[in-house]
């Protein structure tokens, strides 16, 4: 149920949301928190330089978006945190070039 409403979330408002790291665990309750895909740094890889980078630029923003998903399992029930202010960046129908498929959408495709 969740997956769906990140999903239908996700394809409403343009944007992605991803997980860092897996479910970290505390004493009675599990927790994960998914980041806009377009928060953070873009890190030019070392090397030759032989490698060329895609035209239309990268989906990163040079800082952190203030939008986030709180996910806390406990005692087998799901509360949600949205925090659904965008910062730093237009929203994905605006800006389309750095707009990637929802997982639903490219499952359908395939």
């Amino acid at each position: 149920e969740f997956d769906h409403w990140k999903d239908a979330t996700e394809v409403a408002m343009g944007v992605s949301y991803i997980a860092k790291r897996g479910w970290r665990k505390n004493s009675n309750k599990e927790l994960i928190t998914f980041y806009c895909r377009r928060s953070g740094h873009f890190f030019k890889p070392r090397g030759m330089g032989k490698h060329k980078f895609k035209r239309q630029g990268t989906c990163r923003i040079g800082t952190y978006c203030s939008s986030s998903i709180e996910v806390c399992l406990k005692d087998g029930c799901y509360n949600v945190n949205f925090f659904e202010e965008h910062s730093g960046h237009t929203l994905g129908h605006e800006d389309l070039k750095h707009t990637s498929l929802p997982r639903s959408t490219k499952n359908y495709v395939a």
